[in-house]
């Protein structure tokens, strides 16, 4: 029978019991109480039917006038793609109206409610006129109300047991039932026969999750399937009539100590992976070893894809297990991986689109004599996720280190394609800073410099108190676009980067150099426009406020680098700066509109 697995209609419900159902099963839902809203599950299985698989519905009525059955499930529009002449009632409720209130559905009254042999016949003789490989949904709703009725458990026990192997009978042509128990109106006895006859049992309950009261659902058992089952209490909401599974609640701590389970084989297991719980010191420990014992690029390069392997793992539970928004898994997976007891994952920037991701993480583990950024197995989880979202190979670089001093932790992510052969320089800037015996300080080749902020800006101050105000803005300007136009030329030339690969490249590489941060906001390549702001930039060592914005180098290598790129003529614009007591620099590069705009 478990070859011929068959679906609810709930992606997310059907991982969870392990792929699905065996034909002519008996689902059963047993529910604790208001506010599980357990009939939105039928809805799913009668719209997956009567939508998708142009199947048959049987529903036994015992607890909704049937004039308002259709419209209490689905609104006008949904009713427009359903095709309600294969929906069929038996009416159990009671007198009902004039028949063109039922919306075309058919409908058949059992006179006697009580008469369950006669529902039986009904039934039987229903399904026998829909005829063979018809793939008919059977729909109890629901046992409470039929004992309420009826009166008597056990009458009604014999009845469904009758029902749950017709169903099987069914099994070949595709059948599957679908029955409501409300749990707190029967005997324990009387429900726990239920559930030992039905194949598959899922348990419906309202538990509180951060002060708020939210529905839950566990699978108990999906008979033939065993072990895929997904044994966890998720929580469940709606939105607009659809079902969907709470996973962004994962990340309460609360709630993922109750589906920590302790299984009988000694392990740990949490929605469907096995856990260690282990002391935050031994963790660290091992990760230090790791790093003194392997030469660094291969410690980056084991604990890179140790991050790459286990992040796949989470991607495919949410994306598969929990039926989440694909746009929600990143900050799903950071709230997840906070919620462990790694440190605070934020999610700074994701743009795909342009080619940059940008976390910042704190209290992440560390040591005290790393010399280099040892959190590549960060790195490995964002580049993974970066790529399920692309469809491209991506790089991640840990910019930014607890371990070597910082106040957090910064990871800034582009295509492998323009980040790779960068990201390999960024990590060994202090390796490969070599002077010779001439006094020559060189990096990758470039003679460079190492001097202070200070001195740099003593040189900026001298230049403007010998010459006047604006002379002094056109060689500081020009000495940005000499510097970018430089910059922008070793880039084509060493890495074979072009257009928006410069740009992207620049952002990432001067955050290493002691420049500051900078974060492109808006950017239009066509018509040479581009919105930036730098925080902490060179400008903001002065001691001193000044009325006008000051970062004249700045702008010109702005100006300087998109020309690089468009071959246009373009000027920029500082319109906020720290100089002037603003909270970050803020520039604008546009087109170049006449001599009078030439510098700023």
């Amino acid at each position: 029978m478990k070859d011929n697995i068959k679906k609810f209609g709930l992606p997310s419900l059907d991982d969870l019991l392990g792929g699905g159902v065996s034909a002519g099963s008996s689902i059963l839902l047993v529910s604790d109480g208001v506010g599980t809203r357990k009939r939105e599950f039928s809805h799913h299985f009668i719209a997956e039917c009567l939508k998708k698989e142009k199947g048959h519905i049987i529903e036994i009525d015992y607890s909704i006038p049937p004039h308002n059955l259709l419209r209490s499930m689905f609104d006008t529009e949904m009713l427009k793609d359903l095709d309600v002449s294969k929906f069929n009632v038996i009416n159990c409720y009671g007198s009902i109206r004039g028949q063109e209130e039922y919306n075309g559905f058919k409908i058949e009254s059992l006179q006697n409610p009580n008469d369950i042999s006669k529902l039986r016949f009904i039934i039987d003789n229903l399904r026998r006129n829909i005829g063979n490989n018809s793939n008919v949904r059977w729909i109890f709703d629901d046992i409470t109300s039929a004992v309420i009725t009826i009166g008597a458990e056990d009458k009604v026990l014999r009845f469904l047991r009758e029902i749950f192997h017709a169903l099987k009978d069914y099994g070949d042509d595709g059948d599957l039932g679908l029955f409501f128990v409300d749990r707190n109106s029967h005997s324990q006895q009387f429900v726990s026969s239920l559930e030992n006859l039905c194949e598959t049992v899922i348990h419906l309950s309202v538990k509180p999750v951060s002060n708020l009261l939210l529905p839950h659902l566990r699978v108990m058992k999906n008979r033939f399937f065993g072990e895929t089952v997904l044994n966890a209490e998720v929580p469940y909401s709606f939105y607009h009539g659809e079902v969907k599974m709470r996973t962004e609640l994962m990340s309460n701590f609360n709630l993922m100590k109750r589906n920590l389970i302790n299984q009988s084989d000694g392990t740990l297991e949490l929605f469907e992976t096995k856990y260690l719980l282990t002391p935050a010191t031994e963790f660290t420990e091992l990760f230090k070893n790791l790093y003194e014992s392997l030469d660094y690029n291969e410690y980056r390069r084991t604990t890179y894809n140790v991050g790459r392997n286990s992040t796949s793992n989470f991607y495919e539970k949410y994306l598969n297990y929990f039926n989440v928004d694909r746009n929600d898994i990143p900050l799903l997976i950071a709230k997840h991986y906070s919620s462990l007891g790694y440190g605070n994952l934020i999610l700074k920037k994701m743009d795909i689109e342009n080619g940059l991701i940008v976390v910042h993480c704190k209290d992440l583990f560390k040591w005290d004599d790393a010399i280099r950024p040892i959190h590549a197995v960060i790195c490995g989880g964002i580049s993974l996720i970066a790529e399920k979202f692309s469809g491209e190979s991506y790089e991640v670089i840990e910019t930014r280190c607890t371990a070597t001093g910082d106040d957090f932790c910064e990871f800034i992510g582009s295509p492998s394609r323009e980040l790779a052969p960068l990201s390999q320089d960024l990590i060994k800037i202090k390796d490969e800073l070599i002077i010779d015996k001439s006094g020559s300080l060189t990096l990758f080749g470039s003679r460079v410099l190492l001097i202070p902020q200070g001195t740099l800006m003593h040189i900026i101050d001298a230049t403007e108190d010998l010459t006047d105000k604006e002379k002094s803005k056109e060689i500081l300007y020009h000495a940005g676009e000499r510097m970018a136009l430089q910059f922008c030329q070793i880039l084509t030339a060493k890495y074979k980067l072009r257009g928006m690969s410069i740009i992207r490249a620049y952002s990432q590489i001067v955050a290493t150099r002691g420049w500051g941060i900078t974060d492109i906001k808006e950017i239009d390549l066509d018509k040479g426009y581009m919105r930036a702001i730098v925080k902490n930039p060179l400008i903001g060592t002065r001691d001193s406020l000044d009325k006008e914005a000051k970062d004249y180098i700045s702008a010109g290598v702005f100006a300087g680098m998109l020309e690089f790129v468009t071959k246009k003529k373009l000027i920029c614009e500082e319109v906020k700066c720290l100089a002037k007591g603003d909270e970050f620099c803020e520039f604008i590069v546009r087109p170049f509109e006449s001599y009078s705009d030439l510098v700023l």
